[in-house]
């Protein structure tokens, strides 16, 4: 079975090219690779996009330029686009806030990825996501809610096999 990455904000920035200082870029690179293969299945959400650039409370035209770059960028990359209701995304990203993830723009994608069926959340947040290592508190939500288990990782840690 092919595993569905969700990436979050971070990581779709370097996959698009933004920016392409330090290994991230390349780590990145690789996992746009592993898309053109057929080797996973990238699933995004405009939703969230959008969410999480207004979040980042940069200057609007801001958000437009990064919109444009990552909508151009992913017309090259194999990819599903998800878009979950606005109600159960935001239940989901609430109690992930409440329970597992301290910071609400992350709680966000990983309810999106949970609802699209991602398998892994890949994020160098490792703050608020990875180094907390929040998977097991999301994967008992998860459960408790019917939806399946989603692994939360650095890109340079997932292996697809």
């Amino acid at each position: 079975m092919i595993p569905k990455i969700y990436l979050d904000l971070d990581v779709l920035s370097y996959a698009a090219g933004l920016p392409e200082e330090d290994g991230k870029f390349e780590v990145a690179k690789k996992v746009v690779g592993l898309a053109r293969k057929e080797a996973i299945k990238l699933v995004i959400s405009w939703t969230a996009i959008r969410t999480s650039l207004r979040l980042s409370e940069i200057p609007r035209e801001a958000q437009q330029f990064y919109e444009e770059v990552f909508r151009k960028s992913l017309e090259s990359i194999p990819h599903e686009t998800f878009e979950p209701k606005p109600n159960d995304v935001e239940k989901l990203a609430h109690e992930y806030y409440q329970e597992a993830i301290r910071k609400f723009e992350n709680a966000f994608h990983a309810a999106v990825a949970s609802l699209a069926g991602a398998d892994y959340l890949l994020s160098w947040d490792e703050e608020h996501l990875v180094k907390r290592n929040v998977t097991r508190k999301v994967s008992k939500i998860n459960l408790r809610r019917g939806l399946k288990e989603l692994k939360i990782m650095k890109p340079e840690n997932f292996t697809p096999y």
